[in-house]
Parts: structure tokens; C-alpha cells; sequence
């Protein structure tokens, strides 16, 4: 459910939810995170941000609203809801 405190699927956590300035990632390995890539969607598919290897995400410029995180890395494809305050 979107108002869990935080998220976490195969060691992925994501945190705080909801957020108001930086989303923060915790990877389950070094080599995942330098491997990834971090894809910030609206509801509706649409790309709003594409990061390489990064633990903490600016989202404060984000308006409010629900967003899918979405993490590609190695053979894992990982999507979170997140809400922006």
C-alpha cells in the first residue's frame, strides 16, 4: 500500500513514503547500485526523470502526487509507489 511507512522488496527499500525532499534507496549490494538505473514515472507511464546509480533522490521539485519508482538493475526490475508531499 502506498501509505507504508516504507517499501521493501528482495532487500530494495524505499524510504521515507510519503516524502516531501529526498527519496532515499537502499540497494542490497554495492554492485546493483553501480549497475542501475532509476526511472521516476507519473501514474500514467510518463517519464519525468532518469538517474544512474544513486542512493538519494531530489524530489522536491516534484508537485504532489503519487509517483512510480521504477529500478532497473542487473536481471531485476523493481517498481515502487511513492507519494510526494
Amino acid at each position: 500500500s502506498v501509505n507504508d511507512a516504507h517499501f521493501t522488496d528482495n532487500s530494495f527499500e524505499v524510504y521515507p513514503n510519503p516524502v516531501s525532499q529526498k527519496l532515499t534507496i537502499m540497494w542490497p549490494s554495492e554492485a546493483q547500485q553501480s549497475n542501475s538505473t532509476i526511472i521516476i514515472r507519473t501514474l500514467d507511464g510518463k517519464e519525468i526523470r532518469t538517474l544512474q546509480h544513486t542512493k538519494l533522490i531530489d524530489v522536491s521539485d516534484l508537485r504532489s502526487g503519487i509517483y512510480l519508482l521504477e529500478v532497473h538493475s542487473q536481471n531485476v526490475k523493481y517498481i515502487s509507489r511513492f507519494v510526494k508531499n
